[in-house]
């Protein structure tokens, strides 16, 4: 049977089903959309300022707020001056961006693209919207094969080399849709280093997938803004991402990223274009809420709604909470009755507090350098300083030890290490561990759990 006459005889087949499907890629279920439904409810009468002070209901925030840029930093590995925060959705940005250039070139000498014959480079299978901006554009589209590493590199390099209207490229450099591929650290190199014959090529990075990791444990990416940097060309890359897939398709956060000089250019259209995007959805997207939970699960109550950033709690005998925060370099003490009720120990540590256990009435804290004593309004050394101990474990989570000792856990070297917070006298007792972020001794003190990242161990 010919091949088109039994294509055909399949397609009448499910047309007799009656089927009605949504085909959409990328478009999440509604039950992943119910994982998020809190975020809907989690505003109160006066949840409505960011912890910088930015009144969300009202305009401002052209580029985005503190916190979200922190927060979007991290997300893309960029520094939070290199971010820009737009609305619900990086599709937007990309385009207006293309609009741009178009209309005013790039950022720099770039002249207008508008009236010129303009080439992108489109890595196959790729990502229809991207295509559509193109043909939207008149900007003429040249494929490029996708490989288990990235694009086709020599492909690429030949053509930004010989063709200077090849102007831009489109990339989804992570677990790109559909095939699921990860550029190698080699293609993001030579992407950022090649030869172009268009002194204002530019790479559009939609890292649109960055968390969304699938088998086996996070993928790794190369950092592509910071390889340009080091080639000698830090305005090649502008990097795109959202929250869409993430919280809410329909009210994410839209973010790019680039070099300073890019973001700059940036801001200089959006002064014209807008007074500031949507924030409503900032507050509770960028809000951390404590919540204690009965051991079977049957019961969940929100304690307190506090600014992004949280990492570990920790309570006494007596029932007080306290809570690290990484972003603001300080301890949260949360009120357990109900109240919602939270106070800040100290303004802002002189680094950034991950560990805390309370032994003997006592909290500590674990800030990488040292472990600290936390009182009112102030932190206090102890002897357990990874600056002055040669051979010292980091010290990052913390974990009750036997008698007047604690543990901790180095993620960075793979260690596991006990010391006395008053003598300073510590010791290594595992290594070569992947990763481990916690730790916790049994009630009976006979055994350490410890938690990697990519497996359990107790040692």
């Amino acid at each position: 049977m010919p091949a088109k006459q039994s294509l055909n005889e399949r397609i009448e087949a499910f047309k007799k089903q009656n089927l009605s499907l949504d085909m959409t890629r990328g478009k999440p279920g509604p039950e992943q959309l119910d994982i998020s439904n809190g975020m809907l409810t989690i505003l109160g009468d006066n949840n409505f300022r960011t912890p910088s002070g930015l009144d969300v209901r009202n305009y401002g925030g052209l580029d985005g707020f503190p916190e979200a840029k922190r927060l979007f930093a991290d997300f893309l590995d960029v520094s939070p001056d290199e971010v820009i925060i737009g609305g619900n959705a990086s599709l937007n940005l990309m385009y207006d961006t293309v609009a741009q250039v178009m209309s005013h070139g790039t950022s720099g000498e770039g002249k207008p693209w508008l009236g010129r014959k303009i080439k992108f480079l489109c890595p196959v299978p790729g990502y229809d919207r991207h295509f559509a901006i193109c043909e939207h554009f008149g900007i003429e589209m040249i494929p490029v094969p996708l490989t288990d590493g990235g694009p086709e590199m020599a492909e690429v390099e030949r053509l930004v080399r010989v063709d200077p209207a090849v102007r831009g490229m489109w990339c989804v450099p992570k677990y790109s849709n559909p095939s699921g591929v990860v550029y190698s650290e080699e293609t993001v190199e030579r992407l950022a280093s090649m030869k172009t014959a268009a002194e204002d090529f530019r790479i559009l990075w939609d890292n649109a997938y960055t968390v969304h990791h699938l088998g086996g444990g996070p993928a790794r990416l190369k950092n592509i803004l910071e390889t340009c940097k080091t080639s000698g060309n830090p305005d090649r890359v502008l990097i795109f991402g959202s929250t869409s897939k993430v919280s809410f398709p329909g009210a994410g956060i839209a973010v790019m990223a680039g070099s300073g000089n890019n973001m700059e250019w940036v801001r200089g259209r959006l002064f014209y274009q807008t007074i500031g995007p949507d924030k409503m959805i900032y507050v509770p997207a960028l809000s951390c809420v404590v919540y204690r939970v009965s051991l079977d699960g049957s019961k969940v109550e929100k304690l307190a709604q506090l600014p992004p950033g949280l990492d570990n709690v920790a309570i006494t005998k007596e029932g007080r909470l306290f809570i690290t925060s990484y972003w603001d370099a300080t301890v949260f003490e949360v009120a357990t009755d109900g109240s919602g009720k939270f106070k800040q120990l100290f303004p802002m540590g002189p680094n950034q507090p991950l560990g805390i256990v309370v032994k003997n009435g006592t909290v500590f804290v674990a800030d990488a350098l040292m472990i600290r004593t936390v009182a009112e309004k102030k932190y206090s050394q102890t002897r357990l300083n990874a600056w002055a101990a040669h051979g010292m474990p980091l010290l990052l989570s913390l974990a009750d030890g036997p008698g007047d000792q604690l543990f901790w856990t180095d993620c960075i070297h793979g260690a596991v290490a006990i010391g006395n917070p008053a003598t300073g006298k510590f010791k290594a007792i595992a290594g070569g561990l992947n990763r481990p972020m916690a730790a916790l001794m049994s009630s009976d003190g006979s055994k350490l759990f410890v938690a990697e990242y990519a497996a359990g161990q107790n040692r």
